[in-house]
């Protein structure tokens, strides 16, 4: 049984207006919730939508149920993050599964993303030439068209991490590949970077409805008010008799910045801005 088969759509009889449109994932038993390595777990003090400092950023976060925060080793090196995995596991912070690996040559339990494909009992691997889903690597010595997860960019694993994402690879080179992310953009990116094989798991995360506001708070998410429904002292968009525009050229933040028609920075990697891209000989 693979993880398609642990998690499927369910539905609850609608005798209530909140269940009329609800739709959540059956979780299979072998997936666990509560059985966690200790090791692995902090508590996670949610920001509510302010800085260190204390200064509200954000009106719109706060509430919400308190969780324990699961550490995954997103960089991973050939001799120690290699295993089996032992158990599949619901992350209460992220979209995506959590895999359970053990590493029997140090004794060393260690958590991942997993992959859609993966089972229990499975092994994973961190090297050179990598080929079957779960197993990290360096793209240059993937295949052409392979779905992959968790690239490296800016000295941070950051790309194609939610549920159901992945990128493909289209060309490569010698010191850069030409990778499609899940935004259907074009980049290239460094041949050097890592990146893991396949794509990430919980692909019908997507399907979900919440059905209630209610189970929105419950994430931490409180309602969002327009700009224009607020007084003057709330927000520049507020006051006026009737519909305004505001008194600005453009929309403004709460504090007075500009959101639109900004000038935005251009991306060296960029596939259109190939100029700034030095090409090496193309790789097969």
């Amino acid at each position: 049984m693979n993880i398609q088969t642990f998690l499927f759509l369910g539905k609850k009889p609608s005798r209530t207006p909140s269940k009329r449109n609800f739709k959540f994932l059956n979780q299979h038993p072998f997936i666990k919730k509560n059985i966690f390595l200790k090791s692995k777990v902090k508590f996670f003090k949610k920001s509510l939508g302010r800085t260190e400092n204390g200064q509200l950023v954000s009106f719109y976060h706060g509430g919400g149920f308190k969780t324990l925060y699961r550490e995954i080793d997103n960089v991973r090196y050939s001799k120690i993050h290699t295993g089996m995995i032992e158990q599949l596991e619901y992350n209460p912070n992220h979209s995506a599964l959590l895999a359970r690996i053990f590493n029997p040559f140090l004794n060393y339990h260690f958590y991942i993303r997993a992959v859609d494909g993966l089972t229990i009992g499975d092994v994973i691997s961190t090297k050179h030439y990598p080929f079957f889903s779960g197993d990290s690597g360096i793209i240059i010595n993937m295949f052409i068209g392979k779905p992959i997860n968790n690239i490296t960019l800016n000295n941070s694993n950051n790309i194609a991490r939610a549920a159901g994402t992945s990128a493909v690879i289209l060309q490569k080179y010698i010191n850069y590949c030409l990778v499609r992310f899940p935004s259907e953009k074009l980049y290239y990116i460094p041949s050097n970077s890592q990146a893991t094989v396949g794509r990430v798991s919980n692909l019908q995360h997507r399907l979900i409805n919440l059905g209630k506001a209610g189970r929105n708070r419950w994430l931490g998410n409180r309602p969002h008010v327009r700009g224009v429904a607020m007084n003057p002292i709330d927000h520049p968009h507020g006051g006026g008799q009737g519909k305004t525009s505001g008194g600005h050229s453009t929309s403004v933040s709460p504090w007075g910045k500009t959101t639109k028609q900004i000038k935005k920075k251009k991306k060296l990697n960029y596939s259109k801005n190939r100029k700034s891209v030095t090409l090496k000989d193309e790789v097969l």
